[in-house]
């Protein structure tokens, strides 16, 4: 059993049973690791090597695969993802060059996640492929506009139409977008905040959007987000809630930390009314009885709390106030009977 957490990477294991342990993974830099604590993940900006360590990507990467600027798999913003099989290099997005050159573009009209890339190429004969102007390839384009527009009307089967260009849902910028593309290039199942309109032309949703019908009017929101009255905007809940509804401060699931209680959410270590917070906790429920300490199910770092929701501090200090009482006891009745026996 795994469990991803924030903060310092952690590997969740079933023992002595039922109970579940929390350990820190043996590997710097690693998202999530297996039971024996050898990592599967590594962070983002890292890579695993041979020897299942996690190395940083070379600085002109967001993610990398491997060693070196030509192993990159995703790009900052700002930067267009060059392929060269599974994996390129991150050059500098689309910027207007309308001589009649190879590679130029004469519209940088789609933008996807901060980055910009070609609507149109400046040559007749070349269109916009994953944002980038090339050549007509074998199989990627059926029918393109006459020459001179340097644009694609048709893609492919399985290949995103968008905004002049074809584009594979595999690859950014297409799988930023579009999960999935049917004849024609239509998008079949659109990308959290996107829409691509019957032209084939994408649309960005409003902030904190899951679809919209218009770049303006949002129909579902996203986690975290509420429509609000006005039923085409996204209001973002409150920090402790995970989700709200009717309003920003409603909350019907709560945020790692919080559990719910009504209809807010509270943080695992405050105290409140008649409920005493656990420190350290990281996920909890309110008490059976609804007094007494939260039901501490995780804790942070090398902490433990006990069932009544004592933390490992708590215990030790308890255990080391024992522990000078009965020593005290017992010298003295040594003393006694050594003093007994002279006299």
């Amino acid at each position: 059993v795994h469990s991803r957490l924030r903060g310092p990477q952690r590997v969740l294991r079933a023992t002595e049973g039922s109970k579940k342990v929390c350990k820190r993974c043996g590997v710097e830099n690693c998202e999530a690791c297996d039971a024996q604590g050898q990592c599967q993940t590594c962070i983002n900006g890292f890579y695993k090597d041979s020897t299942g360590a996690c190395q940083k990507c070379d600085a002109s990467c967001r993610a990398c695969s491997g060693e070196g600027a030509t192993k990159c798999t995703e790009c900052p913003a700002g930067k267009i993802l060059k392929y060269s099989g599974a994996e390129g290099q991150c050059i500098e997005q689309c910027v207007v060059n309308t001589t009649q050159a190879s590679g130029n573009c004469k519209v940088c009209g789609l933008t996807v996640e901060g980055t910009a890339y070609c609507s149109a190429c400046s040559k007749s004969d070349e269109y916009p492929q994953n944002g980038v102007c090339a050549g007509a390839a074998g199989g990627r384009a059926i029918t393109c506009t006459t020459p001179g527009t340097g644009v694609c009307t048709t893609c492919a089967n399985g290949l995103l139409k968008m905004n002049g260009g074809c584009y594979e849902t595999s690859r950014y910028p297409g799988k930023s977008v579009c999960t999935s593309a049917s004849t024609g290039g239509t998008c079949d199942s659109p990308a959290p905040g996107y829409k691509v309109d019957s032209s084939g032309t994408l649309v960005t949703c409003p902030e904190g959007c899951k679809t919209c019908s218009a770049a303006s009017t949002c129909t579902v929101c996203m986690d975290g987000y509420v429509l609000i009255s006005d039923a085409t905007t996204c209001s973002k809940c409150d920090a402790s809630c995970l989700t709200c509804e009717t309003g920003a401060s409603t909350c019907k699931t709560c945020a790692s930390g919080y559990y719910l209680s009504g209809s807010a959410c509270t943080s695992c270590e405050a105290d409140s009314r008649d409920v005493k917070g656990v420190s350290s906790c990281l996920s909890c429920a309110a008490p059976a009885g609804s007094t007494g300490p939260v039901l501490c199910y995780l804790v942070r770092d090398s902490a433990s709390v006990n069932k009544g929701g004592l933390s490992s501090g708590a215990i030790a200090g308890i255990s080391v106030a024992v522990i000078a009482v009965v020593g005290g006891l017992v010298g003295f009745l040594c003393w006694w009977f050594v003093c007994r026996g002279k006299a």
